[in-house]
């Protein structure tokens, strides 16, 4: 999801709350506009993780394992090819309607054609490919897999109405439009579950038809047209591709790198491995939230900073987020086994271990993305594209060489060595361009009274 770089920072944010007699009218309300945008963007990442746990551990106690990877099955494709096809085009779409607010109605008809013509592609190749990809499936999940497929297009609708929305920094109706698909899928779920027709088809039905509301939403909040000439759209598409193309390596590396994990387990191993995988990942995912919540928020915060400033806010992050996570890494080796057995139910109350390794892939993750966002603001994205790359050509191998001799257990230990070889990267990159080591990853007081004090005046601000 590409961030603007014109929002304010945090700090500079704060003082909006009791502006000084020198500060301009206009400069303290886009400071606190900065602010507000920043605590909309928070605030919907944290429901949507409440919402996917409500999701995850209602199917997984109705459906349990096999009928969990089943679900898991049928969603991972639409799901992987939407990220990993959309062609650069969302980040192309926000930079050049920022440049070009005068013709954002011909880039956005220039981006739905191209993201069409994307998503009809792929959808007649992965339903062609879909026997092959899901073959440890019963023909009849395979069946609704294809049927479900063209829902690829409006994940790539989503991702470039967001881009439009939040180019003109409406982060609070993205935001909206970033909730309202796990809401309508959770409340559509609990019918199912209350009658008793919660089976993986009719979940997996749910979770598409939960997208399209949002779409329609989504671009009738846009200055969206059909009048547009074939020459407009034309030549909104060649800036569209000229961007996006230059910018697609980060969004595809990411995707893969999220996605691929999964994508192999599904291809080489039973449903019920598949959806025991599934629950520990997202499981995993729960305790990484207040790191990603803490890198959201740290890229528009030290955008245009001097290098000596943004090594100390790194620094004073990475103690608040490798603290969280190591917090969360002793709970779930301590009581991984129990909290699944509360939550998700006695069927997968056996895959504590699994969940521990995850845990720490999540937590290494985390201080990954917060390392990564000191490229972002210092205008080296190249880095973490180069980052994303060497991840990938550790985890492809591992993964196709320990899935199949250690099950999900090595799909685990792949994507932890993946993660791992990231982090020392991340580690070197961050020494070599900012003089600095990092530092250990425990919270001291200073950080503890830098976070105490950002806390209180960032609720502030949101509520001004």
């Amino acid at each position: 999801m590409p961030v603007d770089q014109e929002l304010v920072s945090i700090e500079t944010a704060d003082k909006a709350v009791q502006p000084g007699p020198n500060l301009p009218p206009a400069l303290i309300k886009k400071r606190a506009a900065g602010a507000r945008s920043v605590f909309y963007s928070g605030s919907a990442k944290f429901l949507i993780v409440a919402l996917n746990a409500g999701t995850g551990i209602l199917t997984a106690r109705a459906l349990h394992p096999v009928g969990r990877g089943e679900l898991a099955a049928i969603l991972l494709w639409p799901q992987l090819l939407a990220g990993a096809l959309a062609l650069g085009l969302p980040s192309a779409l926000t930079y050049n309607i920022r440049l070009r607010p005068n013709k954002t109605s011909s880039l956005l008809m220039a981006g739905l054609t191209l993201g069409f013509i994307v998503g009809a592609i792929a959808t007649c190749a992965a339903i062609l490919l879909a026997p092959y990809l899901l073959r440890q499936y019963r023909p009849e999940v395979i069946f609704v897999a294809q049927c479900l497929m063209p829902n690829l297009i409006v994940g790539i609708y989503l991702l470039l109405g967001r881009a439009a929305l939040e180019a003109d920094h409406n982060f609070a109706q993205s935001g909206l439009v970033l909730i309202t698909p796990p809401s309508l899928t959770l409340a559509g779920l609990a019918v199912l579950a209350m009658i008793h027709h919660l089976t993986p088809f009719a979940a997996g039905i749910t979770y598409i038809l939960s997208g399209i509301p949002a779409v329609i939403f989504l671009y009738s909040q846009l200055p969206f047209s059909f009048r547009q000439s074939f020459r407009e759209v034309v030549s909104a598409s060649r800036l569209l591709l000229s961007y996006g193309i230059r910018s697609y390596g980060i969004d595809l590396c990411g995707t893969l790198g999220y996605y691929i994990d999964q994508a192999l387990v599904v291809s080489l191993l039973s449903p019920e491995k598949m959806g025991v995988y599934v629950v520990a990942l997202s499981a995993s995912r729960v305790m990484n939230v207040p790191q990603q919540a803490l890198a959201s928020v740290l890229f528009p915060s030290m955008v245009g900073r001097s290098r000596q400033e943004i090594a100390r806010l790194i620094e004073r992050s990475l103690r608040i987020g490798g603290t969280l996570a190591i917090c969360s890494s002793m709970i779930t080796f301590l009581c991984g086994r129990m909290l699944l057995r509360l939550v998700y139910g006695r069927a997968f109350a056996e895959v504590g271990g699994l969940l521990g390794i995850l845990t720490v892939e999540a937590a290494l993750s985390g201080c990954v993305s917060i390392i990564a966002q000191a490229f972002m603001a210092s205008n080296r994205p190249g880095v973490i594209t180069k980052q994303q790359i060497l991840g990938l050509s550790f985890s492809l191998p591992c993964l196709l060489l320990l899935i199949p001799r250690f099950g999900v257990s090595g799909a685990a230990a792949s994507i932890l060595i993946s993660t791992g070889v990231r982090f020392a990267f991340a580690a070197f990159s961050f020494r070599k361009e900012f003089s600095g080591r990092l530092p250990p990853l425990v919270l001291n007081h200073e950080s503890y009274t830098w976070l105490r004090s950002r806390l209180s005046k960032g609720l502030a601000t949101s509520e001004a």
